[in-house]
C-alpha cells in the first residue's frame, strides 16, 4: 500500500474572490507537500526520483532520516494555506533555505525561489523561520545544519 500523500486535505466550502489570476473554484483538497521545485536560483542537487528526503537537503550536520521524519510531521502539524491565497487561486512552489540549532531553534531564513504568491512566501517564511522544529537526534555530533526545502501549494480540483 503506498504511503498517504503528504499534504493532503480538504477545504470548507468557500467561494472564492474573482480576480484577473482567479478562475475556476478553490473548493477541494489541497496538495501542500514539500516536493521538488521545476527550477532553483542555483542550481539544485541532483534528485534521486526513489529518495523520499530528496526534497529536503541537509548540510552541515548528519541528523538521519529519522529526524527528517519529525521534520515532516512537524510540518503536517503547522502547514497553512493563507485565505488569501485560496480566495485569489493562488498556488505555487517554493524553495527555502534556513539554518537549525541542535536544540531545533530555525533561523535566518531566506527564500531562493519565489511561488509567485506573495501570500505562500509569507505564510512559509512565517512558519520556517525562527521557530522551534525537532531537536536533533542525541548522537548528531554537528551543533547546526542548513536546510533547504522545496514546498508546494496546490489547490486540486
Amino acid at each position: 500500500m503506498p504511503a498517504p500523500k503528504f499534504g493532503d486535505y480538504f477545504l470548507p466550502n468557500i467561494s472564492p474572490r474573482t480576480s484577473p489570476q482567479a478562475q475556476g473554484n478553490a473548493r477541494g483538497p489541497i496538495d501542500m507537500s514539500i516536493g521538488p521545485a521545476e527550477r532553483y536560483a542555483a542550481a539544485p542537487p541532483r534528485r534521486n526520483e526513489h529518495d523520499e528526503d530528496a526534497d529536503i537537503q541537509v548540510s552541515g550536520a548528519q541528523v538521519g532520516s529519522d529526524w527528517i521524519r519529525e521534520l515532516r510531521r512537524w510540518w503536517v502539524i503547522h502547514r497553512r494555506y493563507p485565505q488569501q491565497a485560496i480566495m485569489n487561486n493562488e498556488q505555487g512552489t517554493l524553495v527555502i533555505r534556513f539554518k537549525v540549532d541542535r536544540f531545533g531553534h530555525s533561523s535566518g531564513a531566506e527564500i531562493l525561489q519565489r511561488s509567485g504568491s506573495q501570500w505562500l512566501d509569507a505564510q512559509t517564511m512565517a512558519t520556517f523561520n525562527n521557530t522551534q522544529l525537532p531537536p536533533f537526534p542525541p548522537n548528531t555530533p554537528e551543533n547546526e545544519a542548513t536546510l533547504t526545502l522545496t514546498v508546494s501549494y496546490m489547490l486540486l480540483r
